[in-house]
């Protein structure tokens, strides 16, 4: 494990939280029909992304289900 990759994927995941709140917030606002669409895949896109993000932390962290671990 590579503690500096394990730290900048922490990161980016921070950042995707964040995003994710602030679109939430759009999504939960006045109902603004021009923007639902948009903002109901940004949550989508950005689920997704952080999904990517938690299982690239778990395999820098060697998790036992791993694809790298020779399964």
């Amino acid at each position: 494990m590579n503690a500096q990759h394990l730290d900048i994927l922490k990161m980016a995941r921070d950042r995707l939280v964040d995003d994710r709140r602030a679109t939430a917030k759009v999504l939960a606002g006045a109902f603004e029909p021009a923007k639902l669409l948009k903002t109901r895949r940004a949550i989508i896109e950005l689920q997704s992304m952080i999904e990517a993000i938690d299982r690239a932390i778990d395999d820098e962290q060697g998790a036992a289900d791993s694809v790298y671990d020779g399964k």
